[in-house]
């Protein structure tokens, strides 16, 4: 780990070294659930919160630390102690995910990116990326779906209508709308969907001039 990285985790213990651990606060928590002391009861369960965010913290921090070092399995083991302790969420399985996509294993990639979407339905990026998985797969509907959902979700962003058109235009697909969202692109100030839509309307003038 990186020096930065190392001076964060020994802050991390230092602050979880004020705490009890798991096992002590479980083996509490039971023996007042036993006593019916409801006071203490509440208590334990703060404190069980308090320990199990610092350790599912901890966790995730070296765990993004593998993945940016390229060693993925060791941070899919600790990603999972996080998951193991409630703490699942969608920056670990968006991380992994970008992992894999930079090594090639697009089927991996989209497994991850598609439990990070569990967690946040209405981010445009990650339909984007899943679309992209599915287009490397050749499952082009499928990438569609989500390269629409991605322009819905955000449809003042270039990049998201730039690509949809760029998708129906070289699918050769729903050309009239491929021309709508090249022209939506340049009225949000792509310049190079000026030429694009110039080279659809020539290959496809008589399509688009038909009733």
């Amino acid at each position: 780990m990186v020096k930065n990285i190392e001076e964060t985790i020994a802050n991390l213990r230092r602050a979880q070294s004020l705490l009890p651990s798991l096992e002590e606060v479980e083996s509490l928590y039971n023996e007042a659930k036993e006593q019916g002391n409801k006071e203490r009861i509440n208590k334990l369960e703060k404190t069980r919160s308090k320990v199990i965010e610092a350790k599912s913290l901890e966790y995730k921090i070296i765990a993004v630390d593998h993945v940016d070092h390229g060693r993925i399995a060791e941070a899919e083991a600790l990603f999972q102690k996080a998951i193991d302790l409630g703490q699942e969420d969608y920056h670990m399985h968006f991380k992994l995910a970008e992992a894999y996509e930079e090594k090639g294993d697009v089927k991996k990639a989209l497994s991850e990116y598609e439990r990070a979407l569990s967690f946040e339905p209405e981010i445009d990026t990650i339909h984007i990326k899943i679309g992209t998985c599915y287009f490397q797969l050749a499952e082009f509907w499928k990438a569609a779906y989500h390269f629409e959902k991605a322009e819905e979700i955000n449809p003042n962003d270039i990049g998201n209508v730039t690509l949809l058109a760029l998708f129906y235009d070289k699918m050769d697909v729903h050309t009239d709308r491929a021309v709508r969202l090249y022209e939506r692109a340049i009225t949000l100030g792509d310049e190079e969907a000026k030429a694009r839509l110039a080279d659809l309307k020539e290959r496809k003038g008589n399509e688009l001039n038909s009733p």
